[in-house]
């Protein structure tokens, strides 16, 4: 059974806020400046990015295992700490947001996140290539591109400081990712790139699939990001389901794609 996001207080919030600064202000998050329909998607949208990020910890938590399960140079250990840390600071941001929409914000359902046999069956050296193609390069990439294009629009000054918070974590991660990939893969004989590639696809394909979709049902003139400048959901960070589609398909074919086939993995 899923239970509400919860803080213990005292010194365990105060090296909280040490690591990650303090709660966002939501007080001028305003409901009777929204329709009813679009305050409550947004409390839903908000919500599942919450549980996105709570997955991102744990998965970055596994990362870190399999790495020094691995032998991994031990300043690779940093950066993937710092991004756990990152990833319970954009729970957190999530967290507040979802309580300033007036919902309240749940751990995801199960809260558990099992690995995979397959995964568990893998050496930790190549586990941890795997998680970094991935987390780091698919998913984080994907994300930084939705989130750049919502912070570069969104003027609220709750929202885009939520947004500031998060896409300044998420270069790092980019940074981080790309590059241990890149050094990791050497470590390989070349019969793994077959199945790294297959990895790449299979994690593209939710994304591509439900964005071609969409597409698919857009006119022409309306195959554009300016045919949709959702002035109604950017105050509150949201995209419509076609702006969205439409970023994921910029952020694929002028940034993962390219440094996916730079390395090989498409």
């Amino acid at each position: 059974m899923s239970s509400e996001v919860r803080f213990a207080g005292g010194v365990f919030k105060e090296i909280h806020v040490e690591l990650n600064g303090a709660d966002v202000d939501t007080s001028l998050l305003k409901k009777e400046e929204h329709s009813e329909e679009l305050w409550s998607f947004a409390g839903k949208v908000w919500q599942q990015r919450l549980e996105t990020e709570y997955r991102s910890v744990q998965i970055m938590v596994r990362l870190l295992d399999d790495m020094m399960g691995a032998g991994d140079p031990i300043d690779t250990f940093s950066g993937v700490a710092d991004m756990i840390t990152d990833e319970i600071h954009h729970v957190g941001l999530c967290a507040s947001m979802v309580r300033g929409l007036g919902a309240t914000p749940m751990l995801p359902n199960p809260v558990a996140l099992e690995a995979p046999e397959a995964y568990l069956k893998q050496p930790r050296m190549q586990r941890a290539l795997s998680t970094a193609v991935a987390m780091l390069a698919v998913n984080e990439t994907i994300s930084e591109g939705y989130i750049t294009d919502l912070h570069t629009r969104c003027k609220h000054p709750v929202i885009h400081e939520v947004l500031d918070r998060t896409l300044g974590d998420e270069e790092t991660h980019n940074a981080f990712g790309w590059t241990y990939i890149e050094k990791s893969i050497q470590r390989f004989p070349d019969e793994i790139m077959t199945g790294l590639r297959s990895l790449v696809e299979q994690s593209i394909r939710p994304h591509k699939t439900h964005a071609e979709e969409i597409i698919a049902r857009l006119s022409f003139n309306e195959r554009s990001l300016s045919a949709w400048p959702d002035h109604d959901h950017i105050s509150l960070g949201l995209f419509t389901v076609e702006r969205q589609a439409l970023v994921y398909q910029q952020t694929y074919e002028e940034i993962l794609a390219p440094k996916l086939k730079k390395l090989n993995l498409l």
